[in-house]
């Protein structure tokens, strides 16, 4: 399957999750995995570092983009 197909198959499945938080252009500069999820620092195309915590982390290199889950407000699927 071509790269951007798999880019708009994923695009679309998360933006209709509203566990899954997307932001384009951001880079994770630092992550620490810990017994509750993890803590990254955040670049902001604007040069500001944003904290966030996470139960899942995945970072999406060719476009940039990072995506955090938060899987307590995360639809229950069968």
């Amino acid at each position: 399957m071509p790269q951007p197909v798999v880019e708009r198959v994923l695009r679309d499945a998360v933006a209709e999750l509203s566990c899954v938080e997307v932001r384009y252009g951001h880079r994770v500069v630092a992550a620490e995995d810990g017994p509750d999820g993890v803590r990254a620092q955040v670049l902001a195309p604007d040069g500001t570092v944003e904290e966030i915590e996470a139960d899942y982390l995945l970072g999406w290199r060719q476009l940039p983009a990072t995506f955090w889950v938060n899987p307590r407000t995360a639809p229950s699927y069968p």
